[in-house]
């Protein structure tokens, strides 16, 4: 009944005030309903059934119930991952020269414009984005002076995906955990060291929050970003489907003040009819991100939504930081994400006491405004749009 991936045979269910869990197991004692795990933060219950086939009837049952505020399928997301430092020359992305694109192909000043910012900011210190991700590889060399201490890992009960090093170590467990590092990597890769790439911003703190891609774990990392104090929360990730449980968690960060940054999609779809979230979600406090490439056109396979998707950074062929004290070329929206989220850390340390709708005014303010973003042509579509691709202010060099 439910196509869309999801925890095999996970109920995710948020009970009204007063109600114990008693109730859950009693609605669903016919079907094996057993209470895995409270959420101490949301205070939401992952429910186990015998039979993933009977996952509707099990969320009907308890939906019918007035003590059940609502009970959803666990859904899973998917990653969309398709200065001096030694590699800078190859970071198109952050300074365009026209020809140091991986395919010699490119236009002049199609990047972030950060090698102007720069010259008068490039740290920021005491900003703090949470990267909830697949994993970080928080020893790398180019990473490990921005990496705080306190990350955390979180998973849904008999996950696939377990925290295998412990509830605190937020680490690679084996080539399967990659994503993050890359990610990462993009956002705050150690500048101006003399090795390897350079972040949008060079100094500033990287909170990792592995998660197992659930909407429960997803959930708890967000919850503790708020508790960690973050400032950005970056969502490399996504899925087709709506989810009451992470809409509480996004309201939750807005509340906290929390500016969240999201991968717009890999599907070459139009957002304003192909659901993608978080993305879509409509909080002011959460940007949407789509792809584009060193020519400054949307990338072939990136999302996009003239009402749905904010801006565009580079997410084509993009180099950062790789596992294993390694470095990798990319491309997807999960790397277009993390350069916003970057330069929201930079305008962040330069405003000083900027909250998060500042900063995301001066973000879509300081956009390269007014170009047609054109790319592959998808049915009853004329060109992909969005607002704009995202550019730190000019400043004379």
């Amino acid at each position: 009944e439910f196509t869309v991936p999801h925890v095999t045979a996970q109920i995710l269910v948020q009970r009204a005030p007063g109600t114990p869990t008693t109730v859950i197991e009693n609605l669903l004692s016919a079907l094996g309903g057993t209470v895995l795990l409270t959420s101490v933060t949301s205070g939401i219950d992952v429910v186990a059934i015998s039979d993933d086939n009977d996952l509707g009837t099990a969320i009907a049952l308890l939906e019918a119930d007035p003590g059940i505020e609502y009970a959803e399928p666990n859904y899973l997301t998917s990653l969309w991952a398709t200065p001096n430092d030694l590699q800078f020359p190859q970071q198109w992305s952050k300074e365009n020269t026209g020809v140091n694109a991986p395919d010699g192909l490119g236009n002049s000043g199609a990047d972030l414009n950060l090698v102007a910012a720069w010259d008068s900011q490039s740290t920021a210190p005491g900003v703090v984005i949470a990267v909830i991700d697949d994993s970080m590889d928080t020893a790398h060399v180019d990473l490990a002076a921005n990496v705080l201490p306190s990350g955390r890992c979180f998973a849904s009960p008999g996950s696939s995906r377990p925290c295998t090093n412990g509830p605190n170590d937020p680490n690679p467990a084996d080539s399967s955990d990659f994503h993050g590092t890359l990610v990462a990597g993009t956002a705050a890769a150690h500048g101006n060291n003399g090795i390897g790439v350079a972040g949008a911003a060079w100094e500033t703190g990287l909170l990792p929050l592995k998660v197992d891609l659930s909407y429960f774990a997803i959930v708890e990392a967000i919850d503790e970003a708020i508790a960690q104090d973050a400032d950005i929360i970056n969502m490399s990730f996504g899925g087709p489907v709506e989810s009451q449980s992470l809409s509480r968690a996004i309201d939750r960060a807005q509340a906290a003040g929390i500016l969240m940054i999201a991968s717009a999609g890999n599907a070459d779809a139009n957002n304003n009819f192909a659901s993608h979230y978080p993305s879509d979600a409509t909080q002011d406090n959460l940007l949407s991100i789509a792809a584009s490439d060193s020519r400054d056109r949307i990338s072939g396979f990136s999302q996009w939504g003239t009402t749905t998707v904010h801006l565009a950074a580079p997410g084509d062929l993009v180099r950062t930081t790789a596992n294993d004290n390694g470095f990798a070329t990319v491309s997807g929206t999960s790397f277009s994400a993390p350069h916003v989220a970057g330069v929201a850390a930079l305008v962040y340390a330069s405003a000083g006491t900027a909250d998060y709708r500042q900063v995301k005014a001066q973000l879509l303010n300081g956009t390269v405004n007014g170009r047609d973003a054109l790319g592959p042509v998808t049915p009853g579509q004329d060109k992909k749009a969005i607002p704009g691709r995202v550019a730190t202010a000019a400043r004379p060099r």
